[in-house]
């Protein structure tokens, strides 16, 4: 993985890249990234695709001067990713869900029951192998992870909300509920508290809000039906917005958005009106990759007014949902610059404090600060 300069013919964007970013990075991967998640506090995870079609799991080292104070990157020479383990999923990959700080990933697999379990590196040094599956009636079943351990896992065959307990890696219950509109719509988990996941329904985007202790829905949003060829929604919570458990910042905002770029930020506690609302003015007709979550969705961990959104088109867009009318504060549009094409579409990114590390299908993985104006 090698970074790159941009070409002669993108000098232009290069050098105003100067006044616009603190920080810009950018890499070459080997494999086609899937999907990015921080590992632990130096590290990340990233799930990718081979020329031959097969999906592995890789764990790297961030940048050193990606990991310590401003103060002290001039002291650290290292600025490239560092290989620690890596190693090939057994079927094709649907989901991957990293266990921060737990050296352990989950995956969901095409047409495998329940979820796989992988190593990182502690068992085989350097090799991200496979240690089991855990079992229960979903096939390739969307899961989410509250960050303590608990594991949610829902899927379109069956009205099951299953929860996998991360300590023992078992089934801890199976919660019978109403999914959806009854026609089988896909739904994607999102814990919202360590005791609450929210169940967006992509079709429609009706988002009940599910208590796993009283197994009852606490609230619902409901957004009004929608033709599945319209758009696709996916949802995103605060509270993940970091992997640690311990956060201080505003854990209760929601946020719905699609894959024609309406964006709708809801409090949790009053979900009578939406807090901000409005549509990301981008590129391209809704189409999602037919690989992992269709829309990446992230709150910034240091300050959740602050949602980052990719998976549109070839940019990823920071916006501001302080006030009722959404607005773009931010494009990063560096994934076009690609030596090898003009054209392609993000498919992932993540916050790590103040720095955004975003993949596109073309390979290229970029790191970058942008200047707030």
């Amino acid at each position: 993985m090698a970074d790159w300069d941009c070409g002669d013919e993108d000098e232009d964007w290069f050098y105003e890249s100067i006044t616009r970013y603190n920080l810009l990075r950018m890499f070459d991967f080997e494999n086609t990234p899937l999907h990015l998640q921080l590992s632990d506090a130096k590290s990340i995870c990233v799930a990718s695709r081979d020329s031959s079609g097969r999906n592995d799991i890789l764990e790297l080292s961030l940048p050193e001067k990606l990991t310590v104070p401003p103060e002290q990157e001039g002291l650290v020479k290292s600025c490239d990713f560092k290989m620690k383990c890596g190693g090939y999923t057994k079927s094709p990959l649907f989901q991957m869900e990293v266990l921060f700080e737990k050296k352990q990933v989950l995956t969901s697999e095409k047409n495998e029951f329940g979820v796989a379990i992988y190593d990182l590196g502690s068992e085989k040094p350097g090799v991200v192998s496979w240690i089991g599956r855990t079992l229960c009636d979903l096939v390739s079943p969307r899961i989410s992870y509250n960050k303590g351990s608990l594991v949610a896992m829902v899927s379109t065959d069956r009205e099951d909300l299953v929860l996998m307990s991360t300590d023992d890696s078992r089934i801890k219950e199976s919660i019978k509920w109403t999914q959806g509109d009854g026609n089988g719509e896909l739904i994607k988990p999102e814990f919202v508290s360590p005791n609450a996941v929210s169940l967006c329904g992509m079709k429609t985007g009706t988002t009940p809000v599910f208590d796993v202790r009283s197994k009852h829905t606490s609230c619902c949003i409901l957004l009004g039906q929608a033709e599945p060829c319209d758009k696709t929604w996916t949802v995103a919570s605060s509270f993940l917005s970091s992997p640690h458990s311990d956060d201080t910042a505003d854990l209760t905002k929601l946020a719905l958005v699609s894959s024609l770029g309406t964006v709708i930020i809801y409090d949790l506690r009053n979900i009578q009106e939406p807090v901000c609302k409005g549509n990301i003015d981008h590129n391209m007709n809704g189409s999602n990759p037919p690989y992992l979550l269709p829309i990446c969705v992230k709150f910034c961990p240091t300050k959740t007014s602050t949602v980052s959104v990719s998976g549109l088109d070839e940019n990823v867009y920071v916006c501001d949902v302080t006030f009722p009318e959404l607005k773009t504060i931010f494009v990063h549009d560096g994934h076009c610059k690609h030596r090898t094409a003009n054209s392609t579409l993000t498919v992932s990114h993540l916050w790590y404090e103040d720095v955004i590390i975003s993949a596109s299908e073309n390979t290229s993985v970029h790191c970058w600060q942008f200047k707030v104006t």
